[in-house]
């Protein structure tokens, strides 16, 4: 964990979410795949639960909320494959779901209405309808809101949502979970800490950085808690 937070120092803030899932990521590349393995490698690193927080838009009243990762991890494990075909009001589409690489492509500077549109080019690889071969961009929308329902099934985690509750007002909403980020940051607060114990015990002990890093946690904490005369 301390190598994977010192590769992402290397990184720009804003790409360190899209990569520390990277040791857990095995062959699927779609986006709920990315969610799943950063989901893995917090449970191994920092146990199944995950505590979320965000504020109630209504009253700004502040929750906490419960997650398993090892559940949302199931819900993608559970999901078909990553690639098929849509038929659907006589048209057939070929497609692939949404990866990083996909996403990364996208102008964000060019208004959602033209993301939507560029997404759907990149991740519908084939169209036919009445026999004949046409551009993504030429589906009706009634076939591309079938194809986003289907890609939603197939890959659960690319937009998980929580479904919230104001226990002060009772006003609901949905709320956005991304795991990458969940980890990112966990990372970050671990990695910080596990520095300054360091730093602590090697300026008490003169012991070196590699020993204290082998040394188990509660480990280090025991010494930090000891009375140094």
């Amino acid at each position: 964990m301390m190598r994977l937070w010192d590769s992402l120092q290397a990184l720009p803030a804003s790409a360190r979410a899209l990569v520390v899932a990277a040791p857990w990521l095995g062959s699927g590349q779609s986006l709920g795949a990315v969610q799943a393995a950063a989901l893995t490698g917090f449970a191994l690193s920092f146990g199944d639960r995950i505590t979320c927080h965000d504020r109630c838009p209504d009253c700004d009243t502040a929750l906490g909320v419960q997650l398993s990762a090892q559940a949302l991890i199931a819900a993608q494990e559970a999901a078909p494959e990553v690639a098929g075909t849509l038929s659907h009001d006589g048209w057939t589409v070929r497609y692939h779901l949404p990866t990083q690489t996909d996403l990364a492509r996208l102008d964000r500077a060019s208004g959602p209405e033209r993301m939507r549109r560029d997404l759907l080019r990149a991740t519908v690889d084939h169209v036919t309808g009445d026999t004949r071969t046409h551009p993504p961009e030429s589906l009706p929308p009634g076939v591309v809101l079938a194809l986003a329902e289907r890609m939603e099934q197939e890959d659960p985690l690319a937009a998980a949502e929580m479904a919230l509750d104001c226990p002060e007002c009772g006003a609901s909403w949905q709320s956005g979970f991304d795991a990458c980020a969940v980890l990112l940051a966990r990372l970050e607060a671990w990695a910080r800490r596990t520095l300054w114990e360091v730093h602590q015990l090697a300026m008490r002990y003169g012991w070196s950085e590699a020993r204290l890093l082998e040394m188990a946690p509660v480990r280090r904490e025991a010494y930090l808690l000891m009375d140094v005369p």
